[in-house]
């Protein structure tokens, strides 16, 4: 049985999960358009951590088992090009083992995530600062261009609310992913091209190339690809034990595994932000609202005077 999830393991798994896909989509996006989506992404998801419920039906446990295959799937995709040659291979090791540390408990995988947290952001520190002397400040001119796989990456966080969670007080510093991704929008504008963000896949793995330490050229990319990698790990291994308590039933996450062939070939950004929206916020947020009414007749019933 899971043991609940403190609100510290929910805050650092959650910064750990979103650390990837900002670092892929925040780099091709405007300062100013990842900060307003950021917070107000954040924003919803505690609004739906802390009002919406997510014990669901048959139904409704299918359609999320299919979005969170959904989201897997894109999500690995799109940060294959960090992998070189190995597009198809590195993305489905990457699922499998998230997917056998999801089997021991959304606890456990919890607990490795809040270690690799630490490590994903010492690796961005220094990334980061190693390109300081090469930021142009004249670059950061508002231009509202914004990827809108920006909006499930955001959205992440939200499926804890499918595994047990205890009470999670510190869930507001939830606000940190926005302005993560703030920073690397900045820096990857600042020290890159318009033409040159919008050329690459991943601009901040490109900026990692153009970076020197003391005047001598550094591999700085292997630590960027390290970084994204740990990241997805810790997105995948969210993911999975969320899909892993939907079910009940650990051996159903290799089925969720092998979904992601089909489930990364047709998603474009636009659909897969209506469905992550609908399906981790509207969705929870509704059937909240629902239980808790009838909770609350369940109550008035009861004190009913006969």
């Amino acid at each position: 049985m899971n043991k609940q999830l403190t609100g510290r393991q929910i805050l650092l798994w959650s910064i750990a999960a979103v650390s990837a896909p900002l670092a892929i989509y925040a780099g091709g996006s405007s300062w100013e358009w990842t900060l307003v989506a950021g917070l107000i992404c954040t924003a919803a998801v505690l609004a739906t951590l802390k009002y919406g419920d997510g014990n669901y039906g048959i139904i409704l446990r299918a359609g999320q088992l299919i979005v969170i295959a959904m989201a897997a799937g894109t999500f690995a995709k799109d940060i294959s090009p960090c992998w070189g040659q190995r597009e198809l291979a590195m993305p489905l090791a990457m699922i499998a083992l998230a997917a056998l540390c999801a089997m021991g408990g959304a606890e456990r995988a919890g607990r490795v995530s809040c270690v690799i947290v630490w490590i994903i952001a010492i690796i961005y520190i220094v990334v980061l600062s190693a390109g300081v002397k090469n930021m142009d400040i004249g670059r950061l001119k508002p231009d509202g261009e914004g990827q809108l796989m920006l909006l499930p990456s955001f959205l992440v966080p939200a499926v804890i609310l499918m595994m047990p969670i205890g009470q999670g007080k510190r869930l507001c510093w939830l606000g940190i992913s926005a302005l993560s991704g703030t920073v690397i929008s900045i820096w990857c504008a600042a020290t890159l091209t318009r033409q040159g963000v919008q050329s690459v896949e991943i601009p901040f793995y490109e900026y990692s190339k153009s970076l020197n330490l003391l005047g001598v050229a550094e591999r700085f990319e292997a630590l960027a690809s390290v970084a994204l990698t740990l990241g997805m790990f810790c997105l995948l291994s969210l993911l999975l034990s969320a899909a892993e308590n939907l079910v009940r039933n650990g051996s159903i996450i290799a089925g969720i595994g092998a979904a992601y062939v089909a489930s990364s070939i047709s998603i474009g950004a636009a659909e897969m932000s209506v469905i992550t929206t609908v399906f981790w916020l509207i969705v929870p947020l509704i059937n909240g609202v629902k239980n808790n009414r009838k909770n609350m007749k369940k109550v008035l019933d009861k004190n009913e005077p006969k």
